[in-house]
């Protein structure tokens, strides 16, 4: 049970990673756009 609830974790954890980086990424893009 433990052992789930850590790769629950883990994987929530890298779900929330990788969609803050796309979030990231988009704004970037959407600043240099705008700046130009």
């Amino acid at each position: 049970m433990e052992e789930t609830k850590r790769n629950s974790d883990l994987l929530r954890s890298r779900v929330f990673l990788s969609g803050f980086y796309c979030w990231d990424w988009e704004f970037l893009t959407a600043l240099l756009l705008f700046s130009c």
